[in-house]
């Protein structure tokens, strides 16, 4: 299964967007905490 290159780069930004995201969060949680 090969991946078209405009798919694998939607991916990367995709999981990057949603670390990014969980990142700030955990961040945020700490400084509350």
């Amino acid at each position: 299964m090969k991946l078209n290159a405009d798919q694998g780069l939607f991916a990367a930004r995709l999981s990057f967007a949603i670390g990014d995201t969980v990142s700030r969060r955990l961040v945020a949680g700490v400084r509350l905490g």
